[in-house]
């Protein structure tokens, strides 16, 4: 039978060895594991942009999948360690958000805090939980010594993200901006639903300080080079984009900025 897939999103980087750490764990006590690198280059100490990339991925994993989160800027506080299973998949993390968004889609889910007694063998550092407890909580669990309600104590609810809201009336939306990706795509928190509420097609799209976007698009190739315009993404976002260019340059927009949608 092959072996439980284990995913890795973390704020760590690579230059450091803090990865390999927590993969050496996962390979000694789960050597059957398929370790997979979701990224490592999320913003230091950013546990949105970490929710936010968990989403774009958790669920086109298959069940039984271990998602294991490291954007942990309280390690070492009272914070819990958290694991969860939502409709199939488990999740480790630091209960500050990073996995609220994520498991909150969730149809059935099933919260827990890691045991105090979970963590590598003669070996807890105040400073380094991803490798002494979530990587070995994931590896024990991975290698089916351990069953979820073997390594956890019940847990009522998890700590949220403060997510900023949407305004809309029957011509217009209001929304920010709320992830930047590596290409300088501008990722509003407006959906695709919420554009489809209007009572007419959207004409316009402005971005604070910035010039009115007129042009909706279906895909990048639809736009002419170097120009703005706006599109419904692949999670159902809407998103300002520039064909061949950064949108966040070329705006100067930042996370938060207001966007707002005309008809």
């Amino acid at each position: 039978m092959s072996g439980r897939v284990v995913t890795l999103l973390t704020d760590f980087g690579m230059r450091d060895g803090y990865v390999a750490a927590m993969k050496g764990v996962l390979a000694t006590y789960a050597p059957g594991a398929i370790l997979m690198d979701a990224g490592h280059g999320i913003p230091p100490q950013n546990v949105f942009a970490a929710s936010w990339a968990l989403c774009q991925y958790a669920w086109y994993f298959p069940e039984g999948t271990i998602h294991q989160v490291v954007v942990d800027p309280g390690v070492g506080t009272r914070r819990h360690a958290l694991l969860v299973m939502a409709d199939g998949r488990f999740f480790i993390g630091p209960d500050n958000g990073v996995l609220a968004m994520t498991v909150g889609r969730a149809e059935h889910r099933k919260l827990g805090v890691i045991k105090p007694e979970i963590h590598l063998p003669d070996h807890l550092s105040h400073t380094f939980h991803g490798r002494d407890v979530f990587s070995y909580a994931a590896a024990l669990l991975a290698s089916g010594t351990y069953g979820f309600d073997d390594l956890v104590n019940p847990l009522e609810s998890m700590v949220s993200l403060p997510v900023p809201p949407v305004s809309q009336t029957s011509v217009s939306i209001s929304g920010s901006i709320i992830h930047i990706d590596g290409f300088g795509n501008l990722i509003t928190n407006i959906r695709e639903h919420d554009v489809q509420h209007l009572t007419g097609t959207p004409r316009e799209i402005a971005v604070t300080g910035s010039p009115v976007i007129q042009r909706w698009v279906s895909t990048y190739g639809d736009m002419p080079e170097g120009e703005l315009a706006a599109l419904i993404n692949s999670s159902g976002h809407v998103e300002i984009a520039c064909n061949g260019s950064s949108a966040a340059r070329k705006t100067r927009a930042t996370l938060g900025c207001v966007v707002e949608i005309r008809v």
